[in-house]
């Protein structure tokens, strides 16, 4: 569970704790986090294969734990299909950090 709280801490604070010894890059005067957002158009089913693709859902089963029960897959299918349509954007937000060694 550690390891799980530790990966999720470094999502949360943005990869800011990662040691990132490098410079900005040309015209930045930060190595960021940057964000970005990514966004996919995704039924219900995509939503629930997306979220099972995450490391910490994986190590969380491979552990004997199970974070999607039934009462929570029902519970997501009423307010997913409470407004309408079957496919829904959603919105992945992405941080970078960009560098570059010395004066390369």
């Amino acid at each position: 569970m550690i390891q799980i709280l530790d990966q999720l801490k470094l999502i949360d604070d943005k990869y800011m704790s990662i040691d990132f010894p490098f410079e900005p890059v040309e015209g930045a005067d930060h190595t960021g986090p940057f964000k970005f957002v990514a966004e996919k158009l995704m039924d219900l089913d995509e939503y629930f294969t997306y979220l099972r693709s995450w490391s910490a859902y994986q190590t969380a089963k491979t552990k004997g734990g199970e974070l999607l029960k039934d009462d929570m897959i029902e519970s997501f299918k009423r307010a997913w299909n409470e407004d309408g349509p079957d496919q829904k954007v959603v919105k992945f937000p992405v941080y970078l950090r960009i560098g570059k060694v010395g004066n390369a």
